[in-house]
């Protein structure tokens, strides 16, 4: 069993995201806890904000999968 941790601006967002990976059999289990407090840098400004956070679990046969589906789905840019 693996986790991965994700973040996202929302509420709606980390429901919608969580009930997909669920939905699709790529994760056993996705608990959302929130807000948390975020600082980061962003095109080379500090910044913060409040987030939800995604715990993904999921089987390790598993991780490349949800790595692709992350980064195809997440609103995020990178």
């Amino acid at each position: 069993m693996n986790i991965a941790w994700t973040t996202l601006s929302t509420l709606a967002e980390a429901r919608k995201m969580a009930a997909e990976l669920i939905k699709s059999r790529l994760a056993v289990c996705v608990q959302i806890d929130g807000p948390v407090s975020s600082y980061y840098l962003w095109e080379g400004k500090e910044e913060n904000s409040d987030e939800y956070r995604l715990s993904i679990k999921f089987m390790a046969e598993k991780t490349e999968k949800i790595e692709t589906w992350i980064a195809e789905n997440h609103p995020y840019e990178v």
